[in-house]
């Protein structure tokens, strides 16, 4: 036996037996690529190439050889692959379409024992004739007619079985998918039935050339067609069924339109969004969901990526969507249609226009308020000015009233006097407070433009208005003969001194010793301080000393502890600084400064 089948003279070489030698190259090299591919399903198919090419291989001898003994001996090497094929392109269409829950290890062992037993059958069957009951060489031809035994038509029934299967998952998976992938699994679905239909010819002898096995050839023009795909339609680099686990479970809403601008996907999630049935949308016209859009889609370049604000208007309800628009170009760069993808922003939107109305409220309310406060403001400094009038008229008659009774011979005079001066010094510290209380205020709406002052002139003047107080406590005031120019706003660096000094003749010694001075800073600013002889102030009194209505002298006459909070607030504005240095011992009193920027040298 060995010999007849290496005798080249009991072989008839025709060509059929190329055919199947090209089937067998062509499916044998697609599926070694295919092993190189980093996908499941591309090695299922290549699986499935291997038989094919097994197969082919072993037709090239069966059709060729003469004699029956060979014809039994390379049919059974045939069967190496024949009953594995069709299994293993039923798998093929499992993995393909992500049927993974039937490629489990148990499964996989009862679809190829069906395989595996037929071939045992196969290589033993001139001992049982179950498979083959009878083979018979057609006179002038090496094609021979087999006639079958009841396992053949056992195992035909499986095949059958089996790729009816297949295609009817096929059928469904190109019905369910869009337009996008129907031209991937058309294709494969159009080559199934080529080894379907080849089969039937054959198994029943209604092939035009008897004997001849289309099966096979049926099985190699798939191999061709996936080779097509693969290659050209890019087979196995976006499979479609996977997008079942993104597509039909993301939170956004994703719409397929096709090159007609007609609906080709809808995902659960815009379903539910928009209240629509993903059936009654597929194939409508997109317009008609969305026909605001449709406007959009004018002014828009869809040839590349873009992504607009898009409000939804249906159904009683409106939505707010963060719209993406990716075009679909294929590889031949073909324009196919449209992915949009709706990211909903309908509470983000609902709490901005909230917001808005809010806001509206608000500067409506700031807008009321302020036209209260301007009143006020007028009407406070009608009121100041009134009554900074009278109390001024009032200290005046005090004023001559005290000079008429210093002439009086009249016992009660004196005490006269004194009532007069009570109630001019109660004048004097309201129109002090007044004004304290209207600079706060003005301070409070204006800003003032920094420009170079004469220190000396504001220190002047200053005096000029302290000047009876300090010939009244007697003071002692020093200070260099030269001062220098500073930034910032003469009227308010004067309320500064004035306020410092007069701090100093309230709290210094007795009599007051005041020391005014100045001396650059690291930083090349300058620096302006007064020191007095008073009792000093410790650490927790400098911390509260520029807060509103800090009093630590209560006996003192004069203020209500406004003065220093005015400085901060004036050194503030003008971008300065406040210091206080105490060493809180008796008679070595208190050292307060502010600084303020140098003007910049020409």
């Amino acid at each position: 036996m060995l010999f007849q089948i290496f005798d080249n003279s009991n072989y008839e070489y025709g060509i059929s037996t190329f055919v199947f030698l090209f089937t067998a190259i062509v499916n044998f090299s697609l599926g070694y690529y295919l092993f190189t591919i980093k996908n499941r399903s591309a090695n299922y198919l290549a699986i499935l190439n291997l038989f094919i090419s097994i197969w082919g291989f072993g037709e090239i001898f069966e059709i060729s050889c003469k004699t029956i003994d060979l014809k039994l001996f390379w049919s059974q090497i045939t069967y190496l692959g024949i009953p594995f094929t069709p299994v293993a392109f039923f798998l093929f269409v499992l993995s393909f379409t992500e049927k993974t829950k039937f490629l489990k290890a148990k499964y996989l062992c009862w679809f190829y024992a069906p395989p595996v037993l037929t071939f045992l059958i196969a290589c033993t069957n001139q001992y049982h004739h179950v498979l083959w009951d009878k083979i018979v060489i057609q006179p002038g031809s090496t094609i021979a007619i087999y006639h079958y035994g009841w396992y053949m038509w056992l195992y035909l029934s499986y095949l059958y079985t089996l790729l009816t299967i297949a295609i009817f998952i096929l059928i469904k998976s190109t019905i369910k998918f869009s337009s996008v992938y129907k031209s991937q699994i058309i294709w494969i679905f159009f080559a199934s039935f080529f080894p379907f239909t080849g089969n039937v010819m054959y198994v029943f002898k209604i092939n035009p050339i008897p004997g001849f096995d289309w099966t096979l050839l049926g099985f190699g023009i798939i191999g061709i067609i996936l080779t097509f795909e693969v290659i050209n339609l890019k087979l196995f680099k976006i499979i479609p069924f996977t997008r079942n686990v993104l597509f039909d479970t993301m939170n956004e809403g994703i719409l397929v339109l096709d090159s007609t601008n007609f609906i080709a996907d809808i995902n659960p999630a815009l379903c539910n969004m928009l209240d629509v049935k993903a059936k009654k949308a597929l194939g409508l016209d997109f317009s008609i969901l969305f026909p605001d859009l449709k406007k959009e889609f004018a002014n828009l370049d869809l040839t590349s990526n873009c992504q607009i604000e898009y409000n939804y208007n249906g159904n009683g309800q409106i939505l707010y969507f963060d719209l993406k628009i990716i075009p679909l170009i294929d590889f031949s760069k073909k324009y196919n249609g449209l992915i949009l993808i709706f990211h909903n922003i309908t509470k983000i939107k609902e709490s901005e226009i909230e917001l808005q109305k809010l806001n509206i409220n608000l500067e409506k309310q700031i807008e009321e308020k302020q036209d209260i406060i301007n009143d006020l403001d007028a009407f406070s400094h009608s009121v100041a000015h009134d009554l900074q009038n009278i109390i001024g008229s009032m200290i005046s008659w005090c004023d001559i009233l005290k000079m008429q009774l210093q002439e009086s011979s009249d016992p009660q005079a004196n005490e006269m006097i004194e009532m007069t001066d009570t109630i001019s010094r109660s004048g004097s510290k309201t129109l002090n407070i007044m004004h304290e209380l209207l600079l706060l205020a003005r301070m409070r709406k204006e800003d003032v433009e920094k420009v170079p002052v004469e220190m000396s002139e504001i220190i002047k003047g200053a005096q000029h208005r302290l000047e009876s107080m300090i010939t009244e406590t007697k003071a002692q005031v020093s200070m260099p003969s030269q001062w220098p120019v500073a930034l910032g706003y003469g009227p308010w660096i004067e309320e500064v001194w004035f306020n410092y000094i007069s701090n100093g003749l309230k709290y210094g010694g007795n009599p007051p010793v005041l020391s005014l001075g100045w001396e650059k800073t690291q930083d090349k600013k300058l620096k302006f301080w007064i020191q007095d002889n008073g009792p000093g102030l410790s650490e927790e009194q400098i911390q509260k000393l520029f807060t509103k209505f800090t009093r630590f002298h209560k006996g003192s006459v004069n203020g209500y502890g406004l003065g220093l909070s005015i400085v901060k607030r004036i050194i503030d504005k003008i971008e300065g600084e406040v210091q206080v240095e105490s060493s809180n011992i008796p008679g070595e009193g208190s050292k307060f400064s502010f600084i303020l920027p140098a003007p910049p040298k020409e």
